[in-house]
Parts: C-alpha cells; structure tokens; sequence
C-alpha cells in the first residue's frame, strides 16, 4: 500500500521546479502513491493546476485561504470556478476562517469568501479542504448551512469535542507533522478518538515539519513520521493507518 499525502504545498515559491521534479521523481521510493497540491492563493492554485497537468500522480486543489481572502472579487471566484473544472482539480481548498492575526482580513469578510467557496465547491460537487485557525465555532456554523458538503479538517489542531462536531457532519480530520511535537497533548487525544475511518495524513509541506526534521522545509515523504506517530497513539499497526488513511482519501478526492 502507498500513501497518500492529502495536503502539500508543491506550489509554494519555497520549492524550486527542480525540487518539485525530484519529489515527483523519488515518490514511489518514499511510499507516495498520490500528492494533492493545494493553492493557498490565485497564484498559487495556478501552479497546482500546472503541476497537476505536468506529473501524473499529483492532483490540485484550488482555492483562496482566508488570509488572502482580501485578494478576492468577482474576477477572482470566476478563474477559482473555471480552474475547479480542470481534469486533475479534485477539491476547493485551502480555503476558511483564520482569526489568529490581528492583521487579518474582517471575519465579515473572511466568512463572504469562504461561503462563496463553499457554493462553488456544491455547484461543482467538489470536497472542499478546509483550513481554521481560532474560529472552530463560527466554521461549524457556516459548515452546518452547506449540509451534504464533502471535504476536511486540514491540518486539525483543535480539541476531541470540536473534532466529534466536524466528523457528525461527515467531515474527515486530518493529522499533519504536529502530532510528532512535543507539546501536542490535546492532538494526541483527538487521534486517539477519532475512528480509523475518518482520518487522513498530509504533510502541509513545506510547513509543519514533523520530528526529527524540525528547522528544516518539509517534504512529501516525511508523511511517514506522521503515519509512524498515530500507529502508536492507537496501537496499530503502521500498514493499518496507510490502508485505511490510503482509502480515505481516494473515496473522499474520487482519485484512482
């Protein structure tokens, strides 16, 4: 079984085209059967869309994360909608609610955009990959007016209760490099209570590297450490979580 890295960043301008060809190059080495490059913004759900074209075994996510929702307008959901009906585009993503930054855009504006996604996103019956930092409860809401949308919870760092809320409405959690930190107590538990079934892996690359790579730009195929921490959490075997993990992913992007 080969794994599949439900969330990474190749579009990123922290990866070069070179890196990006030996990542692709090296996938089947490191146990990579798919990668979904996920835009974070126009540009670069533009280079996902190009890298999704140019390499067999990855796919694109397109879609603006709330902290570049000020970049949104009429013209921006236009090219978002188009480029979501691309072969290889599986999902609207990143795309949510961030009330971290003091800098950020308005939450009144963030919530506009991130339901002008979600609307495309049903229009086009794709998943959506959700991202949501500080704004757990104002996401369940809006989550709750889109009822029968498909997606996940990238990047899950929130409790074992508002993990219970996302999957009761068939949302999956995804588990990235921070279940290897130290200070991940609250996300172990969340692993440990979350079903087999509703998990997926990303690496979030080239963010969040996990243990032992910590200072250093993450990779695909560091999804392995991932694997390896919640095989222990929930006392499986590692094969168990990239079977089912594997599966997930597929059933939920309709990848082959």
């Amino acid at each position: 079984m080969r794994i599949i890295d439900s969330h990474a960043h190749l579009c990123s301008s922290k990866y070069t085209e070179n890196d990006i060809e030996l990542i692709v190059k090296n996938a089947n080495v490191n146990g990579l059967k798919f990668i979904i490059d996920i835009g974070a913004s126009f540009n670069e759900s533009k280079n996902a869309l190009k890298n999704a074209t140019k390499y067999k075994n990855i796919f694109a996510a397109v879609g603006i994360h709330p902290l570049e929702s000020d970049s949104w307008n009429d013209e921006i959901k236009e090219q978002i909608k188009l480029m979501a009906q691309q072969d290889k585009v599986v999902a609207i993503g990143e795309i949510g609610l961030d009330y971290y930054y003091k800098t950020a855009p308005t939450k009144q504006w963030q919530t506009k955009v991130f339901k002008e996604q979600l609307e495309i996103a049903k229009e086009l019956k794709l998943p959506v990959s959700i991202h949501v930092r500080d704004a757990y409860a104002d996401a369940l809401v809006i989550l709750k007016q889109f009822p029968g949308i498909k997606g996940v919870m990238h990047c899950f760092n929130g409790t074992v209760e508002e993990a219970k809320k996302f999957i009761e409405i068939g949302l999956y959690i995804s588990f990235s490099g921070i279940i290897t930190f130290e200070n991940a107590t609250e996300l172990v538990k969340v692993a440990k209570s979350t079903p087999l079934s509703k998990m997926l892996v990303e690496t979030d690359s080239p963010y969040l590297t996990p243990v032992p790579f910590r200072g250093k730009i993450n990779q695909p195929e560091y999804i392995s450490y991932t694997i390896r921490k919640i095989a222990k959490i929930k006392n499986l075997l590692i094969d168990d979580i990239e079977k089912q993990t594997t599966e997930n992913a597929i059933n939920l992007f309709k990848i082959r």
